[in-house]
């Protein structure tokens, strides 16, 4: 099997509200490769009409290992999140990367003295 996506904004919704998958037989196949674009829209579209991704729950497509960090069934921007090892993900948060703590979205910079 595989997956495919064109996100058109409502990928999370459809998933979360149990619309999100496009199951494909192998006989679509031949349509898709000639034409990529028919493929659905804010769907996961999975090859393969038993594909194991089906059986996910829609936060574990989403989010993958980070699904299992914590017992809400969703993700939502400022939820504080602890990694097995102890790691923090801030969703949304914006404030300095620290050895401690993941900030998802944020970009940090190496000590320029640790390039030499």
């Amino acid at each position: 099997g595989g997956a495919s996506f064109s996100d058109d904004g409502h990928l999370a919704d459809n998933l979360y509200n149990g619309t999100g998958l496009h199951l494909l037989s192998l006989l679509d196949l031949p349509g898709i490769i000639l034409n990529p674009n028919s493929l659905a829209k804010g769907k996961l579209n999975l090859i393969g009409l038993t594909n194991p991704l089906s059986l996910l729950p829609a936060k574990q497509l989403l989010y993958g290992d980070v699904s299992f960090w914590t017992t809400d069934d969703h993700i939502v921007w400022g939820d504080d999140i602890t990694s097995p090892e102890g790691q923090h993900i801030v969703w949304g948060d914006n404030d300095l990367t620290d050895d401690y703590h993941i900030v998802w979205g944020d970009s940090t910079t190496g000590d320029p003295d640790s390039r030499k």
